[in-house]
């Protein structure tokens, strides 16, 4: 993944992209580094954090309402929750 976002970076910066040659000097996939530069696709990590249902923040803060009452005795049920 490192290679293909510096390729990404490297596109942005020229006046000219030339997909070909970036795709040869960061040595990735010319295809996958084209489609990422055009916004066809997403790398993976984008594509799962858009399916979450809840963002870090919340996740935390119901990780967090869940070991309290845990701690406390009460076990969390889904109206709880």
């Amino acid at each position: 993944m490192a290679n293909i976002d510096a390729a990404l970076a490297d596109l942005r910066l020229q006046d000219k992209p030339n997909i070909s040659a970036t795709a040869k000097k960061h040595g990735c996939d010319r295809t996958t580094l084209s489609k990422r530069f055009c916004n066809v696709t997403k790398s993976k990590e984008s594509a799962n954090d858009l399916m979450r249902l809840l963002d870090s923040v919340q996740s935390k803060a119901l990780i967090k309402y869940i070991n309290d009452l845990t701690e406390r005795g009460l076990p969390p049920i889904t109206a709880m929750v």
